[in-house]
């Protein structure tokens, strides 16, 4: 009994684990997608907008930000990916 018991809980422990790596993934999935717009929005205003020396820095350096953080949810997406499209082929 007390073996059953055990093997339930690893059981459930593993349950737990795979809906939480679902949930991280699509919560570092839209925070890439996140990143991905901030990009974009910097690129844009370093196209179009006449800004001067320090302005140009500055956006520089929140680019450099944003894409240090986009390859730390890149990361996890790819680390996750393949339990995500395990649990999705598998309902």
């Amino acid at each position: 009994m007390n073996e059953e018991r055990k093997i339930s809980e690893v059981i459930a422990d593993f349950v737990k684990f795979l809906n939480n790596a679902q949930f991280s993934y699509t919560y570092m999935l839209e925070k890439m997608g996140e990143q991905d717009k901030i990009t974009q929005d910097i690129l844009h205003q370093l196209e179009l907008e006449n800004l001067k020396y320090n302005e140009r820095a500055k956006l520089a350096t929140h680019l450099a930000a944003a894409r240090k953080h986009r390859r730390i949810f890149k990361d996890s997406v790819e680390e996750l990916e393949p339990i995500a499209e395990f649990l999705e082929d598998n309902k």
